[in-house]
């Protein structure tokens, strides 16, 4: 009886060994790394969601920090664009522009790619 108990034991942490190398430690980095970016199916929906989240707390109808960047519809968000070299430069943080968003991160490579491929496309609405 003696000698079952420290083999019980020895299994049990032979066990949780087993268990715990079995997790991963992903981080939010290397989960986005493979996932795909899709830049064949953009329009005006899927630039809105980028832009609603980094842009329009400042590039509004009803406040913009620089004048005729406004960003809030299809239609004002296509009229903005007419200079697209400056806004690309700024949301990829180059120099000789002021970094977009103001006082925030870089946007992911993904978003980046997102917006050049709808202009390429010729900004689709649908």
């Amino acid at each position: 009886m003696k000698t079952i108990k420290p083999i019980i034991l020895c299994l049990c942490f032979l066990c949780l060994l087993v268990v715990f190398s079995l997790c991963t430690n992903d981080n939010e980095e290397d989960i986005t790394e493979t996932s795909t970016c899709d830049t064949i199916n953009v329009n005006y929906n899927t630039i809105a969601v980028i832009f609603d989240a980094y842009c329009l707390n400042c590039h509004n109808s009803n406040k913009t920090d620089k004048e005729g960047i406004i960003l809030d519809s299809y239609e004002n968000l296509k009229a903005s664009i007419t200079n697209y070299d400056e806004v690309l430069k700024s949301i990829k943080h180059e120099s000789g522009v002021k970094e977009m968003p103001l006082f925030g991160s870089k946007l992911e490579d993904c978003k980046i790619a997102i917006i050049e491929a709808w202009v390429n496309k010729g900004m689709p609405e649908k």
